[in-house]
């Protein structure tokens, strides 16, 4: 170039002249150098986050990555799932899971979720499982009990017949059909006192048909002369209330005779009752004509008095 363009050159253009660095690093290079430098080396040049797309300078980079919300991490509990930094809390909170959590049926147990998801089907002693013979709902916990004492359960005959049934059928079955137990004879009422297994009934009545005979009749005789003494009781009794009539009957025709004597009397005393009664009205009229004459007598004292004076 021109001498007089040196100067120029130098000042504005020339690659080879070095610089510090316009970004404020405080590093010293040619201008060459600080082309490449500012775009691509320089610790205070911008940069874009690929993740939330927000500038910083390349210095403050590593520091916004390990916060930056938008950067994928792995769930820190380790289940798997990769996600943005700012839906973690929210993952934890409501997804995870290996989030460790209180059985939500109350048997105590501390699982994970993923644990959780499987203990209360399958495993907590709190969970509502149906009993598969009467169909009802039970906690797993109360099931071993229950099947103690559950209607629909099939059981052997407590009389060890052979049979099995409900066991609400045991009772009805022992009493109706079980030929282990043990019956009265038909003819205990006539004091056959064989208590016998049901399936030797029958045996037993053909065997002691001739005994049974015997203790019908003699529980027969027995009513029969039961009877006759009561009936005779029964006469003598009627007899004695016979006489008893009898001597009521005395006694009321007595009193029916004291009745009249009583009632002619009383007849007699009201006839002198009205007599006395008429002799009490003379006496009133006498007493009244006597006191008139008083009356008049008073009359005429008090005029001679009032003339004597």
């Amino acid at each position: 170039m021109c001498r007089d363009k040196v100067a120029q050159h130098l000042e504005k253009e020339c690659g080879q002249v070095e610089e510090n660095c316009e970004l404020g690093c405080g590093m010293k290079l040619t201008r060459d150098e600080l082309r490449i430098h500012v775009t691509d080396n320089c610790v205070q040049r911008v940069v874009t986050c690929e993740h939330c797309d927000k500038n910083f300078k390349f210095c403050e980079l590593t520091e916004h990555l390990d916060v930056c919300p938008k950067i994928k991490v792995l769930c820190e509990l380790k289940c798997g799932l990769v996600m943005c930094r700012d839906k973690v809390a929210q993952h934890l909170e409501k997804e995870c899971g290996q989030v460790e959590e209180n059985c939500e049926l109350g048997c105590g147990m501390k699982l994970t979720r993923d644990e959780l998801r499987i203990h209360v089907t399958d495993n907590c002693v709190q969970r509502v499982v149906t009993c598969e013979h009467c169909d009802k709902n039970f906690k797993f916990c109360e099931l071993t009990e229950h099947l103690d004492v559950c209607p629909k359960v099939e059981v052997s005959c407590e009389l060890k017949c052979g049979l099995v049934m409900c066991r609400d059928k045991v009772i009805e079955h022992i009493d109706r059909d079980c030929k282990e137990k043990e019956i009265e004879c038909p003819f205990a009422k006539y004091k056959c006192v064989k208590l016998i297994k049901r399936q030797y009934l029958d045996t037993h009545l053909e065997e002691k048909e001739t005994e049974h005979l015997k203790l019908k009749l003699d529980a027969i005789e027995d009513i029969v002369v039961k009877q006759s003494e009561l009936i005779e009781k029964q006469n003598k009794t009627i007899a004695d209330q016979g006489l008893m009539i009898t001597k009521q009957n005395e006694t009321i025709t007595g009193q029916g005779d004291m009745v009249t004597k009583q009632n002619e009397t009383i007849t007699g005393q009201g006839r002198m009752i009205r007599k006395q009664n008429e002799t009490i009205a003379s006496q009133g009229d006498m007493i009244i004509k006597q006191n008139r004459k008083i009356e008049t007598m008073s009359q005429e004292i008090g005029s001679l008095n009032k003339n004597a004076k």
